[in-house]
């Protein structure tokens, strides 16, 4: 009885033993796989500043763009910026859309048909066609065209005088001088620019008309 008390004993003991021992390895395992993956809150802050500097990058480039030409881009300008253009090539296309818009300028004009012998005439159908550079940047985008055209109908009064008066554009071209059993003489377009940057700009006078000749058919 006593042998077997003592070897319930031992058993226990050696029990006892490798338990902790497998105890102390598992806590060991743990502690080492924590070592080698270690928690880290950097990467949400590395995300940030991941984004940051590409914001930054921007931003420095519309800055130093506006810095070289010496001015700086309208909010509308800013926010029409397509996403995939970079800051100097909208610059660049801004500033032909602002060099182009201030080609336009008033378009005033006078003209007169007469018969050969120089009787007016009246009744004389004509149309104003009028080119104009758009103004609107976000026009010019949604149009995909940096010019329009308008065609303005004219017709002579009984002094055979016709105007146009404060259009604006930068040419104007008048065709399609008509009347019933009349033709054209001379002139049977007229076109003249009103760029005011230019020096051959035409200079509307109401004293001295734009002459156009019709006579009858015969």
């Amino acid at each position: 009885m006593k042998k077997i008390f003592v070897s319930a004993v031992f058993l226990l003991f050696v029990a006892s033993i490798i338990w902790i021992m497998v105890s102390k390895k598992e806590n060991h395992v743990a502690a080492s796989t924590v070592s080698k993956n270690p928690p880290s809150t950097a990467e949400p802050e590395a995300a940030v500043q991941n984004e940051a500097p590409e914001k930054t990058i921007k931003e420095d480039e519309m800055t130093a763009f506006e810095e070289r030409i010496g001015r700086k881009f309208t909010a509308e300008e800013k926010r029409l910026k397509p996403p995939e253009m970079s800051w100097t090539a909208w610059g660049q296309y801004v500033d032909v859309h602002r060099t182009q818009s201030l080609k336009n300028g008033n378009v005033t004009f006078y003209g007169k048909v007469i018969t050969p012998d120089g009787t007016p005439l009246p009744g004389v159908s004509l149309t104003a066609e009028i080119r104009e550079y758009i103004d609107s940047i976000a026009k010019k985008l949604i149009k995909g065209n940096s010019t329009s055209v308008r065609q303005i109908p004219l017709i002579t009064d009984a002094e055979g005088r016709f105007s146009i008066i404060g259009e604006d554009g930068t040419n104007l071209h008048v065709t399609d001088i008509t009347k019933d059993g009349y033709e054209v003489v001379d002139k049977e377009f007229w076109g003249g620019s009103f760029n005011p940057h230019v020096a051959h700009r035409h200079k509307p006078d109401p004293e001295n008309p734009e002459i156009f000749t019709m006579k009858k058919v015969e």
